[in-house]
């Protein structure tokens, strides 16, 4: 069984340290998505909308993409049965 990973990110402009049993590699590119999401969506918000509620935001369209891969993957899955 693999240890604990550590790694130092930022996501937009914050700096977090992340821990898991992912390698080091994944949660750096986890988190560079995160911050790429965040910026993203936070470019088409007021100015007046704050850092918890586009992280809201940004997790609800990460899960919208997460559950249409597996909507797909299960439809392939049907398909090759």
């Amino acid at each position: 069984m693999g240890g604990t990973n550590k790694v130092t990110a930022r996501i937009h402009g914050m700096e977090y340290t992340i821990a898991g049993t992912a390698s080091s590699k994944q949660m750096s590119e986890v988190a560079d998505y995160v911050d790429k999401m965040m910026n993203e969506l936070g470019k088409g918000m007021p100015s007046s909308v704050t850092t918890l509620s586009l992280a809201v935001l940004t997790a609800v369209n990460i899960a919208s993409q997460l559950y249409d891969a597996n909507d797909k993957n299960a439809a392939n899955i049907m398909l090759n049965a």
